[in-house]
């Protein structure tokens, strides 16, 4: 009982480990810069996109259009942000 106790626990460790590594973690990813010319207008597609700040404030806006339209804004990760900060 205890034999096939083993191969049943790496299992599940392996599984648990590969969806942990689904998660983004906007440290990891590349930061898309905003250009030095900002957009006048954008689409209103529904696309969630993370902006960062210079000052290290984060907000979500509706696409990456929107958050490079935000002057403040020195670029994005596609997603919305996991933890707003103001």
């Amino acid at each position: 009982m205890i034999k096939n106790a083993l191969p049943i626990t790496l299992l599940i460790a392996f599984v648990a480990l590969s969806f942990s590594s689904c998660a983004q973690n906007p440290e990891q990813v590349a930061l898309t810069e905003c250009p030095s010319e900002r957009p006048q207008m954008c689409t209103t597609d529904y696309r969630p996109a993370c902006g960062y700040q210079a000052e290290g404030k984060t907000k979500t806006y509706s696409n990456g259009c929107n958050a490079c339209g935000d002057p403040k804004v020195k670029g994005f990760v596609e997603g919305p942000c996991k933890l707003e900060k103001d």
